[in-house]
C-alpha cells in the first residue's frame, strides 16, 4: 500500500499545486457569482423601495388635498353658500317656511326709434360736399 501511495504521490506531486489553484479559483468564482447575485438583488430591492416611497409621497399629497377639501366643504361658510344657491336657483326652503313665488309682468314693448328728418336749413357737412363734388361727372 505504501508503494501505491508513493506512486500516486509521485504522479500527483507536480499537479497538486495546479489542482489547489484550480480548486481555489473555482471556489473564488462561486463566491464572486454569489456576491454578484446578492448585489443584483439588493439593487432591485432598492429600486423597489424608491418606487414605493414615490407612491407613498404621491398618496400623502392626495390625502392632504382631500383633507383640505373636507375642511372647505365641512365649514359653515360653505353650508351657507349652498343654502343660498338652493333657495335662489332651485326655490327650495326649510321645513315650515312659506315660499312666495313672484310672477313678474312682461315688460312693456319698446317703441321703435324714430329717425329725425334732415333739417333743410342745415347745410351738408364739408366731407359730404367734397364727396359729391369728386363723384360728379360732367
Amino acid at each position: 500500500m505504501d508503494r501505491m501511495y508513493t506512486r500516486i504521490s509521485n504522479i500527483l506531486g507536480p499537479l497538486r499545486g495546479r489542482i489547489m489553484v484550480a480548486f481555489v479559483l473555482i471556489v473564488g468564482m462561486y463566491f464572486v457569482l454569489s456576491f454578484g447575485e446578492q448585489a443584483w438583488r439588493a439593487r432591485e430591492l432598492e429600486e423597489d423601495v424608491a418606487q414605493r416611497q414615490a407612491e407613498i409621497t404621491e398618496l400623502e399629497t392626495k390625502r392632504e388635498n382631500l383633507q383640505q377639501q373636507i375642511a372647505t366643504y365641512d365649514s359653515q361658510q360653505y353650508e351657507t353658500y349652498v343654502s343660498q344657491i338652493a333657495r335662489r336657483d332651485l326655490n327650495l326652503s326649510y321645513p315650515g317656511e312659506t315660499v312666495m313665488l313672484v310672477r313678474w309682468a312682461d315688460p312693456p314693448e319698446e317703441p321703435e326709434p324714430v329717425e329725425p328728418e334732415p333739417d333743410p336749413e342745415k347745410p351738408d357737412p364739408n366731407w359730404q360736399r367734397w364727396l359729391d363734388f369728386l363723384t360728379r361727372r360732367g
